[in-house]
């Protein structure tokens, strides 16, 4: 793994793979964020571009490639004017937006919680089409099965990290902390405690179609 920075105790490791960072004290993930910033990451986060342009004239100034503009779903949007269309929209084009213009390493600052699954597949999907390294740091526990490696930050620190199945499988240490678990392993746990199932699934999909069978 690689040592990205360290604050004070604050220290902790990040490996060069799609990472989830979850937390309950503001404060820490602030100064961590601080620290990406300087080393030059591009840090995207769940502000909103304001504007009374269209969506594409939008586009077009965030030098969005507008080859793009099928695989993102857009051409229905591109008439709009951006100052109409959802929060949800207006940030989905930010956040593509963004991701069009690195090459290399980008973090998410609590902001896939705001999009779709939808929105959230497509952007997914690219970054790793594109082998752009991804970390991202949020307060919402379902988005850590994105993720290949996870750390749960509290107020002392560190409490757990590695790879996310293995940091989940922490049930008592994570909700000591007051960080539950993503629904569908709990809920597997729980059928797997009954003897229903063999094992955790971290898929829903994958887990209906097994109690299906």
């Amino acid at each position: 793994m690689q040592k990205i920075f360290g604050i004070d105790k604050y220290k902790f490791y990040i490996s060069d793979i799609s990472t989830s960072v979850i937390y309950n004290e503001e404060i820490i993930k602030n100064k961590i964020i601080h620290e990406l910033i300087k080393k030059d990451f591009l840090v995207i986060d769940s502000k909103v571009f304001d504007g009374n342009l269209s969506v594409k004239d939008v586009l077009k100034s965030l030098k969005f490639d507008m080859k793009l503009i099928p695989y993102y779903n857009l051409k229905d949007l591109l008439n709009e004017r951006y100052i109409n269309i959802s929060f949800e929209e207006q940030l989905f084009i930010k956040v593509i937006s963004l991701i069009c213009d690195t090459k290399s390493r980008i973090v998410f600052d609590d902001v896939l919680t705001f999009l779709n699954d939808k929105q959230k597949y497509l952007i997914l999907k690219y970054i790793k089409d594109n082998n752009i390294i991804f970390y991202n740091f949020t307060s919402d526990i379902e988005e850590v099965l994105f993720t290949k490696y996870l750390i749960a930050l509290s107020a002392s620190g560190v409490i757990v990290e590695g790879s996310t199945k293995s940091v989940l499988k922490e049930e008592k240490i994570l909700k000591h902390n007051g960080f539950s678990l993503p629904f569908v392993v709990e809920l597997s746990t729980h059928l797997k405690d009954y003897g229903i199932l063999d094992k955790e699934y971290y898929s829903l999909e994958k887990l209906v179609n097994e109690l299906w069978k």
